[in-house]
């Protein structure tokens, strides 16, 4: 991942400094954009994911939920 970050820095500065002396605003302001769109594009897919997923250690907390429930002492009203 971190050689994935580099190299996309690296191509980032790449495309800044080739239209430094012609449009580097112009330049700078589309690759923010890029950016912008592949984060909104990730979060989506993310809040697509999370919804989608089973609810983390759901058979852990239905077994806690049981054992507790065996345990109460005010559930042994009939004995």
């Amino acid at each position: 991942m971190g050689a994935a970050l580099l190299a996309l820095l690296f191509a980032t500065l790449g495309v800044v400094a080739y239209y430094w002396d012609t449009h580097r605003l112009r330049a700078i302001a589309i690759v923010a954009v890029a950016y912008a769109i592949a984060a909104g594009l990730a979060l989506w897919r993310v809040k697509a994911m999370r919804e989608s997923a089973p609810p983390l250690l759901g058979a852990t907390i239905d077994q806690l939920k049981r054992d507790a429930h065996a345990l109460d002492p005010r559930d042994r009203s009939g004995a």
